[in-house]
């Protein structure tokens, strides 16, 4: 059972909104019998910090904010021992989605998860690059999304669904094929293409199901190439990764694999929306590595 819950809050998340959800929540769980901390960290790395020492057993540490405060907290977490859970207040919450779906009251789907003391494991990617080493819960991406995921987050106003678009078009007069190595079990092979995405959750770029086969719990990693395309064709292939069915376009190919080794020309390794470093990076499955809440069955 859960007898303490630490929040890491993002104070600019949701406009202020993040920290008002976690005391909401914290007050409902207080007074179920537990005891709860609320943190207000000034950057991803002091969250990380902050998360650690706070992942002890017993415990859980719950992300407020959106998918870049979900990610930084991770990293805390994955250095301890503790559950983890969402408490989706930012503009960003793909990550939210992949684990749990759809809510339209957030703080209390959250107190029910953590009263329930129902907890769950799931699959953590483990990106490296010369420049870190990153665990991710969605998404890791180069090409022409890690570009405009790049400068979406320059943005300051709007969704992030919003903002990808916008950034879209301002990046898109730049886009071109980028050529990479790709090494799987041995195998090294040479691919050309403008986007190329390796996922554990799926869902990135405000609700865009870039790997909609993805699965938390399979020990795997979706890879999506998009192959050679112009601007018209991506453009019309843009509104598919909404549903998924982008990939069953012949320029998109897919597979799955449990690590991966991708090198090439410069751009931007992005995880879970946040920047890594660049290429190569090496990426890996890391089966049921965290523990997370669970929705009680009915």
């Amino acid at each position: 059972m859960i007898s303490r819950v630490d929040f890491i809050v993002n104070p600019r998340a949701g406009k202020g909104r993040a920290a008002l959800k976690a005391a909401e929540a914290a007050r409902m769980l207080t007074e179920a019998g537990l005891a709860c901390g609320i943190h207000v960290p000034t950057s991803g790395p002091l969250a990380a910090d902050i998360a650690e020492r706070a992942a002890r057993p017993g415990s859980c540490v719950v992300a407020c904010g959106g998918d870049g405060t979900v990610h930084w907290t991770l990293q805390g977490v994955m250095r301890g021992a503790a559950a983890f859970d969402i408490l989706t207040a930012g503009t960003g919450n793909d990550i939210h989605a992949a684990l749990h779906g759809s809510t339209s009251d957030p703080v209390r789907s959250l107190v029910r998860r953590v009263l329930s003391g129902t907890t769950r494991r799931v699959d953590v990617g483990s990106a490296t690059t010369p420049d870190a080493e990153r665990f991710y819960l969605a998404v890791c991406t180069t090409g022409f999304d890690s570009v405009v995921n790049a400068r979406a987050n320059e943005m300051t106003k709007g969704p992030s669904q919003a903002r990808y678009v916008v950034a879209l078009v301002k990046e898109l007069p730049a886009m071109r094929s980028r050529a990479w190595s790709i090494t799987q079990a041995d195998t090294t092979w040479q691919e050309t293409g403008v986007i190329l995405a390796v996922a554990n959750g799926g869902i990135y770029g405000g609700g865009m199901r870039i790997s909609p086969r993805a699965s938390m719990t399979d020990g795997l990693l979706d890879v999506t190439l998009v192959g050679e395309v112009g601007r018209v064709r991506l453009i019309r292939l843009f509104p598919r990764v909404y549903s998924g069915d982008h990939i069953h376009r012949p320029e998109v190919a897919t597979w799955s694999t449990d690590e991966i080794r991708i090198d090439g020309a410069e751009a931007p390794v992005m995880c879970d929306g946040e920047y890594l470093g660049g290429l190569p990076v090496s990426i890996r499955s890391l089966p049921g590595a965290l523990q997370v809440c669970a929705t009680p069955v009915a």
